[in-house]
């Protein structure tokens, strides 16, 4: 259910169940819309109840969409995500959680094309994922999302392994123990007495 909030993973998200649901069932694009009204609460049912109720079967979903989208967000809405679109980058996010972050940017700001979202995934990425998706033959003019993303939590997986292995080993003890003296002690006294 979706109550009007300007959340954009939350309007995003009822945006795909809704499309989901009327495709799922084969409900007829004449009654999608009156449908998908079942599932509105507070400001989001205020929309339909005002502005689409009466003529529902006229309405595409894209044009109801957009319509609940103006009416529950501030007009400044998509200039402000595309200023936090400039601005994300990976920072302490895993890369699925930065690849998703990006996505939901560019499904409200709409109208940005496949290679300036390669280029914005793989730039916002921590520098050592980026040369690593170098070194793996990727280039961000070339790769799709799905490969720099693959690759990239590929790469992720791997620093962490070595990270843990790292940790692992400091706690294990130095590599090199003093050698022991007679009797098996460290400072070369035996500890029989």
């Amino acid at each position: 259910v979706y109550n009007g909030a300007a959340d954009a993973t939350i309007y995003v998200k009822f945006v795909h169940d809704s499309w989901d649901y009327c495709s799922d069932r084969e409900i007829e694009k004449s009654k999608r819309v009156r449908y998908v009204s079942h599932f509105l609460s507070g400001t989001a049912l205020k929309y339909y109840t005002v502005v689409v109720s009466r003529s529902s079967s006229e309405w595409s979903l894209l044009k109801f969409f957009k319509g609940l989208f103006d009416y529950c967000f501030s007009k400044n809405f998509r200039q402000m995500q595309r200023t936090e679109l400039r601005r994300c980058n990976q920072g302490s996010l895993s890369v699925r959680e930065y690849a998703h972050k990006l996505l939901v940017y560019f499904k409200i700001i709409g109208m940005i094309g496949k290679s300036k979202q390669v280029d914005k995934l793989w730039n916002g990425l921590c520098h050592d994922i980026q040369s690593q998706l170098w070194k793996a033959y990727l280039n961000p003019e070339t790769a799709s999302w799905e490969k720099v993303v693959e690759v990239a939590e590929i790469i992720e997986k791997a620093e962490s392994v070595d990270h843990g292995s790292r940790s692992h080993n400091n706690n294990i003890g130095p590599s090199n123990p003093k050698p022991r003296g007679p009797g098996g002690s460290r400072n070369g006294q035996s500890s029989f007495r």
